[in-house]
């Protein structure tokens, strides 16, 4: 869900407002105000799913450590980063420092978290859709994440204080989501290849006006169900409260 404080640079604001649109729920982006030591705070946050990140929050301690270690400066960029974050869990991070920016001349990081599982599955079809392994004559895969200037981001994490529920809530829930993909998708609820993007909208639309969102882990549950991700569930989830 967007979030920002950037009404003062409305360009910058847009810009990282077409990243989160252009690049897609499997994507974090993140836009933080530095000081004069590169320690910073979130003011702006793109579909924040992977580490849900909030306005004002600290930049992560490494990313400070590693600004002022390649002492970054103009508009510096690099990717191939690894960024650690819950469970283990590891995305591709690219970041970009903005300094100087105008109209009130202070420094910023934009900062691009792609999760691994989605990063392996583009870079596995670009490398088959280049056919370098028949022109080279080899055999090529991807290999893991790199492990040079691994970031570790999970200072930042939060788990979303949510009141424990009443027995019975849960299954309560469960039939209730079962209730509607009924009633969506009738004798296709369990055909994968029926759930198209606007059936899935009005199943997520339908359960939220419920409430059912409201109940801890309930975001998975759907997920799973309608055959997408829970990024999916939660880019429905900011287009509905919009």
């Amino acid at each position: 869900m967007m979030e920002n404080k950037m009404n003062g640079l409305p360009i910058l604001s847009t810009l990282v407002e077409f990243f989160g649109i252009a690049l897609g729920p499997f994507h974090q982006v993140v836009l933080y105000e530095l000081d004069e030591k590169n320690e910073g705070k979130v003011v702006q946050v793109e579909l924040g799913m992977l580490t849900a990140p909030e306005l004002d929050d600290p930049m992560p301690k490494d990313l400070t450590h590693l600004l002022n270690r390649k002492r970054f400066k103009g508009t510096d960029y690099i990717t191939g980063l690894t960024a650690v974050f819950g469970e283990g869990r590891i995305a591709n991070m690219s970041i970009l420092y903005l300094d100087r920016v105008r109209p009130q001349g202070k420094n910023y990081l934009l900062v691009l978290l792609m999760d691994s599982t989605e990063y392996y599955r583009i870079a596995t079809q670009l490398l088959h859709m280049s056919n370098l392994d028949e022109k080279a004559k080899c055999s090529l895969t991807v290999e893991g994440m790199p492990r040079e200037n691994v970031v570790h981001i999970g200072s930042i994490l939060r788990a979303k204080e949510l009141p424990n529920e009443p027995a019975g809530v849960h299954d309560t829930a469960l039939s209730k989501i079962e209730a509607v993909i009924q009633e969506v998708m009738g004798k296709n609820a369990a055909e994968q290849s029926a759930f198209a993007q606007e059936k899935r909208m009005e199943i997520v639309e339908r359960l939220y006006n419920e409430g059912i969102f409201n109940i801890k882990g309930m975001v998975r549950q759907v997920a799973s169900r309608i055959f997408c991700s829970d990024a999916t569930v939660y880019r429905y989830l900011s287009y509905i409260e919009k």
